[in-house]
């Protein structure tokens, strides 16, 4: 009882008091803090090795670096507290062991905080849309937007960010979260990273909420597929990609998931574009030099894009340079381009410019008319086209900036041949007669676009952006199609004949005011709001004409018809992460007023998408569009051209709704399968169907019915970066028909006119050294289906026809469309090399290679052509189908020559 007491009362408060002195001689110890500790984890390390009990986990503590610093003494308490700022870390001392705890601040960890900015190219401090951000440690991320700014919520403390961008070096920092931060990201390019092929450059799938919206369109990829003469084009690149396919050889443009070209929205900067091709869809309008980054919807669409039926393919330009000029020229064997961006005020504002020109033009004029020459016709093709780019940049503040973007392309096509004959003919009883047939075909086509754009932007800090333009889009179209087959009799004089002629007109005119608006809160959540007012003008003019047994064509005459419609439309879309699920649900509402009528559609759009591990994820999506402007065209002699027109109170808006389903694996680390399906419904779609017995106005000229279109997608690619070979397989099986009213097929259902049953698109980028790689593409596709021009077999009466084809194409005389072109495919090869050079200093890049390297003939259509000849004492008329196509085999070549101005002496990279 007595030693109990002695030891209550003097033992324990003893030991107390010397466990005291030892605490207060451990932290007030001097230990040596050396300059070989350059990051917070060394310094640890070198304190537990001058026996400091320091217990941490070590990846709490990996990523800080520490100011340079003087090898000096410290006591440690003062030296904990040095170390451990600014990383959200504390320290505490049990005397028990004793031993330090280091760990997270718990105040911090329960908070929240907005991580917000926007990430900038270090060398030219453009934005860059699309870069990713991750934050490692919390497996959370998210994506610059269109302006190039992010925003993400997330809980307090220290942790990791990694923000990566295709061609610029990751940028990887600890960064301390302990209120809202707003940063800046400067990323480094670097040549020597490989650059995005396909939709992927990870290890893993990337975390729900963290990808961009669109698939992206590799600039570095379509730079290695070069088209027809060396001119690389973003279309070629989308035509190898599955659920997208095109005419032969590219002619008529792409067609996504069995829809019409013009069912397409298509937006440079935000503005819808209403042509996108050169040459009729032989190579787009994008200069690449001018483009920043392509993006492709083909499902799950944001309620921000509408007003057409199918996909979206938003094109972004470049901003310009703001540090230094930078000058690029470059040729290929049909045009020449340049590029100049420089800045007008450094750091504030910029400019770019790019434009492009067809020198070709004299020959093709030479070569085009000894071509028809050496067949016995007379004529030639002549054919020019441009396009130019402008663009300024002004940062009025830190959170204000003003765009002005300009864009102008022009087309001119002109072809004409001629083919004279003459033919004897001596009857049973010896007369002998002399005939002279004239044949004469020709097309005249020109179109232009323009676009202008005034956009603003302003950012509320960390939650809230905000984009306000004003617009303005062009198209003009003029087409006369011309043919004519008379036959005389040299003799007595007589004539007959027959012509056709079809000439279209059309001007389209859109001035667009745009508010678009993003607001972010939580954890990846965010609300997607505006509106979008147009006011259009639409000026057609249509003349069709066929007569037969005449020697007179006489052209009718008609005044335009124009309208003025108007339209108003509100949209909403809220994004949410829970879990591993991730949903969208908004909608857009679209009025449409034309001459006093006004329709209304209510558009809503569902996406859901589960992560089921990090290497597997699926989506499905439900698509409701609409569209109130139609896009005509003609395709009687094989050229298509465009004529736009509005909905009206007879003709209402079109309609359509899709089902889509897709599921990501990533089989191996380089190796990545999707696959698709989809289902589309479309109704109130209009169709060009002439009426040559109607008034020459376009509503009496059209057909309305309805389509359907459904497919399964297939992509197996390989990342580039994974060895010196990479690239991918897409397969695609589609099926897409129409029915329209009796004036069309007599309203029987009919295969659209680019409905093809199987796609494949094939592509190996090798990399034979850091300045040398070879690529190859390759593809296939279906017949497309197609229907004979019937006004082109009117003969005189006396005349008797003869085909001589074994396989008579008039049965086509039948269904529309029920007759299929030959299954088109080629190989392209292309060789580039680039010549080394230092920073700073002119660089030259080269492109050798093959377009159609097999010489495949793709039939683009068939014309019929025609000889009299003498057969049993009557004059016969022998007609025969001609296949029409692109190019034979062609050699590529391009050079590009880039230098610039005088550099600042350094740059903050």
């Amino acid at each position: 009882m007595h030693f109990t007491r002695l030891f209550l009362c003097f033992v324990l408060p003893l030991v107390g008091f010397l466990t005291g002195l030892r605490a207060q001689s451990v932290l007030e110890t001097e230990y040596r803090f050396g300059r070989q500790s350059t990051t917070l984890e060394q310094a640890l390390e070198s304190l537990t090795d001058q026996g400091v009990p320091l217990a941490y986990r070590t990846d709490r503590v990996e990523g800080f670096d520490l100011e340079p610093h003087q090898s000096e003494r410290i006591r440690l308490d003062l030296l904990l507290d040095r170390l451990l700022t600014n990383t959200g870390l504390i320290w505490t001392y049990s005397p028990a062991g004793p031993r330090i705890d280091i760990y997270p601040d718990p105040n911090l960890s329960e908070a929240q905080f907005t991580f917000s900015g926007e990430v900038i190219d270090a060398a030219s401090k453009e934005l860059l849309i699309g870069a990713n951000i991750y934050l490692t440690n919390l497996r959370i991320g998210t994506v610059a937007n269109n302006f190039g700014k992010f925003s993400l919520g997330l809980t307090g403390g220290a942790h990791e960010v990694i923000v990566s961008y295709t061609g610029y070096a990751p940028y990887k920092a600890k960064v301390l979260f302990d209120r809202d931060k707003q940063l800046i990201i400067k990323l480094k390019p670097d040549a020597t990273l490989p650059e995005l092929l396909v939709p992927f450059n990870r290890d893993t799938l990337l975390p729900l909420g963290l990808e961009f919206e669109g698939d992206p369109v590799s600039i570095e990829a379509t730079e290695r597929l070069s088209g027809p003469g060396g001119e690389a084009d973003p279309l070629r690149t989308l035509s190898l990609l599955p659920g997208i396919t095109t005419g032969a050889d590219g002619l008529g443009g792409i067609f996504i998931r069995g829809s019409d070209q013009g069912q397409n929205l298509v937006q440079l900067d935000g503005v819808p574009l209403f042509n996108y091709g050169h040459a009729a869809g032989l190579f787009s309008i994008f200069n690449l030099q001018a483009i920043r980054r392509i993006d492709l919807y083909k499902e799950a669409i944001p309620a921000k894009f509408g007003g057409r039926l199918s996909g979206v393919l938003d094109v972004h330009t470049r901003d310009g340079n703001l540090n230094y000029d930078e000058y690029q020229i470059g040729t290929s064997l049909g045009a020449s381009r340049f590029t100049a961006e420089g800045p007008l005020i450094p750091d504030t504002s910029s400019f770019l410019i790019t434009g492009r020109y067809l020198w070709a033009r004299p020959l093709i004029r030479n070569l085009s008319a000894r071509y028809k020459e050496n067949n016995g016709r007379s004529g030639e093709t002549d054919y020019q086209l441009y396009d130019i780019n402008f663009k300024l940049n002004h940062q009025l503040g830190k959170n204000d900036r003003i765009f002005f973007s300009f864009f102008r392309a022009l087309d001119d096509f002109e072809n004409e041949a001629t083919e004279v004959q003459n033919t004897t003919v001596i009857n049973n009883v010896g007369a002998l007669f002399r005939y002279r047939s004239l044949q004469t075909g020709s097309q005249a086509v020109q179109w232009n676009n323009t676009m202008a754009a005034l956009r603003y932007t302003h950012d509320f800090p960390g939650r809230l952006y905000t984009n306000l333009m004003v617009s303005y889009s062009q198209l003009n179209v003029g087409a006369a199609f011309t043919r004519i087959d008379s036959l005389e009799e040299t003799v007595a004089g007589d004539k007959t004949g027959t012509f056709d002629i079809e000439q279209l007109g059309s001007q389209l005119r859109r001035i667009g005011l745009d508010l678009d608006a993003e607001y972010h809160f939580g954890i990846n959540n965010r609300l997607d709001f505006g509106f979008e007012l147009g006011s259009y003008n639409f000026l057609t003019d249509l003349v069709i004409s066929s007569e037969a047994n005449s020697s007179i064509v006489n052209n009718p005459e008609t005044a335009p018809n124009e309208e003025l419609p108007f339209e108003a439309i509100p949209y909403a879309s809220l994004k949410v992460q829970h879990g591993n699920w991730l949903f969208r649900g908004g909608f857009r509402g679209q009025f449409w007023v034309n001459g006093g009528q006004t329709n209304f559609d209510f558009l809503p759009r569902l996406l859901a998408r589960r992560q089921i591990n990090p290497r597997f994820d699926v989506q499905a999506s439900l698509d409701f569009t609409s569209q109130a402007v139609h896009r005509l065209s003609s395709v009687s002699i094989g050229l298509p051209t465009d004529m736009w027109v509005p909905s009206t109170g007879r003709y209402q808006p079109a309609r359509a709704r899709q089902i889509s389903l897709r599921s990501r694996w990533l089989l191996t680390k380089n190796w990545r399968l999707e696959l698709g399906a989809y289902v589309r419904k479309m109704n109130r779609i209009l169709l060009y169907a002439p009426n040559i017995e109607a008034d020459q106005t376009w509503s009496n000229n059209v057909s309305q019915g309805k389509g359907s279109t459904e497919g399964l997608e297939f992509l197996l690619s390989r990342r580039l970066g994974a060895g010196r070979w990479s690239g991918w397989l897409s397969y695609t099986w589609a099926n897409s028909e129409r029915t329209f009213d009796e004036r069309v097929n007599l309203g029987r259902p009919f295969p659209f006119r680019f409905d093809r049953e199987h796609s494949i698109g094939l592509t190996v980028f090798c990399q034979i050294s850091p300045r040398v790689d070879l690529n190859l593409a390759w593809r296939f596709a279906s017949g497309a289906a197609y229907s004979f021009n019937l006004t082109s077999f009117n003969l005189p009466p006396e005349v008797t026809e003869v085909f001589t084809q074994p396989e008579d194409p008039t049965t086509i005389a039948g269904d529309r469309n029920q007759f299929r072109l030959p299954a088109d495919h080629r190989l392209d090869v292309n060789l580039r090399f680039r010549i080394p050079s230092k920073l700073g200093e002119p660089r030259h890049q080269f492109n050798l290679g093959v377009y159609n390297a097999y010489n495949r003939r793709n039939p683009i259509y068939y014309d019929l052509r025609t000889d009299y000849v003498s057969k049993e004492g009557e004059l016969a008329a022998q007609r025969e189908f001609v296949q029409v196509f692109i190019a034979p085999l062609l050699p590529v070549f391009s050079y590009e020559l880039t230098f610039s101005g005088k550099r600042p002496k350094t740059i903050d990279l």
